[in-house]
């Protein structure tokens, strides 16, 4: 059986050859979300927030603002379990659940860590 590109394959591959993964915004670096995903988890509306670990520096991080000033603070990374192969994007990112109620408007595509 040929082994196929998952659909976060194909996104985190997007990412690393995209030219605006990275801006400045007011002297600050921001990172693009290699993905970001609406999930109902019971009755509550989350934005799944996939993130580069470039990102972080390979540090844990508390607290990350978007592009549009929305301060987000981070609950542990979700895990998810693979048969095998554990893919790339996976071990070089981070995917975070966060409640959309926590969100006043449009969530951005654009992150900088506020703090560690």
């Amino acid at each position: 059986m040929k082994n196929e590109e998952s659909f976060m394959d194909r996104k985190y591959n997007e990412y690393l050859n995209s030219s605006d993964r990275i801006k400045m915004i007011n002297g600050m670096v921001y990172y693009r979300a290699v993905n970001i995903d609406v999930l109902t988890i019971g009755n509550e509306k989350c934005y799944e927030i996939c993130l580069s670990w470039e990102m972080f520096g390979r540090k844990p991080a508390r607290c990350v603002k978007d592009e549009y000033g929305h301060m987000i603070n981070l609950s542990p990374p979700a895990f998810y379990s693979f048969r095998g192969h554990i893919p790339r994007w996976y071990r070089e990112c981070a995917v975070f659940l966060i409640k959309r109620s926590e969100i006043k408007g449009t969530i951005g595509k654009f992150f900088t860590v506020i703090e560690q």
